[in-house]
């Protein structure tokens, strides 16, 4: 989880565990001394437990409830005099400005076909400076079957066959152009897109045969026959 771009992926229903890690960096101008990290995690589908799996600096770990009825589990790593660097030109190879956590959680069992796993994390520099983490989705897909990613060379579009909406992901996070064509050739539905996590409606669609054309508007156009069920 770095931010800034957000990720997507597509994960089996028979997927168990959940992997992240969370980084950080000091890219302003004074030594951190201590650094927070904050994570919420939703119990109704994840956090049967978590465990740590590696760190760039010794820390501690608390574990807090959410507000009454919210079924959040809030995970806090403090990194204790940890005097990370200033790095005001956020130069790449500069030692000493960065930290990460690492941890994996335990998925419960049944997660319905099509949920969304949402994960983002805040991070606090010396209970001063605030920063939030990219937006991190793993989604439930049991007819994609892959793990795809945002800087993909070739579009993906899930779920096929579709039923009450199908999602777009270009390489890059571009927005592209969309025309959804029926049977006989006439285009039905047209847009754009830019996040991959928005729907595209199709509910209303009778069930059949469809032909889905993309443009990035940059030369590249790619068609994909699209079964509506």
């Amino acid at each position: 989880m770095n931010c800034c771009r957000n990720s997507i992926s597509f994960i089996s229903p028979n997927t168990t565990e959940l992997q992240y890690t969370i980084s950080f960096a000091n890219f302003g101008t004074d030594t951190v001394r201590n650094v927070y990290v904050i994570d919420t995690l939703d119990l109704n589908i994840a956090m049967q437990y978590t465990q740590e799996i590696g760190a760039s600096h010794p820390y501690t770990t608390r574990v807090v409830s959410g507000p009454p009825g919210s079924n959040l589990g809030i995970l806090i790593w403090t990194f204790t005099n940890i005097n990370l660097k200033p790095n005001p030109g956020k130069a790449t190879d500069f030692i000493g400005d960065k930290g990460f956590i690492s941890f994996k959680v335990k998925l419960n069992n049944g997660i319905a076909n099509g949920t969304t796993i949402k994960n983002r994390a805040d991070v606090i520099y010396d209970l001063e400076d605030f920063n939030s983490t990219n937006f991190v989705y793993n989604k439930i897909d049991k007819t994609v079957g892959i793990q795809a990613n945002l800087s993909s060379e070739t579009p993906v579009v899930y779920p096929n066959p579709m039923n009450n909406a199908f999602y777009i992901i270009w390489k890059n996070n571009e927005t592209v152009k969309y025309t959804l064509f029926d049977i006989n050739g006439a285009a039905i539905l047209n847009g754009e897109v830019t996040n991959a996590t928005e729907a595209i409606n199709v509910s209303y669609l009778a069930k059949g045969l469809y032909v889905l054309a993309l443009d990035n508007g940059k030369g590249e156009v790619v068609r994909r026959k699209m079964v509506k069920e």
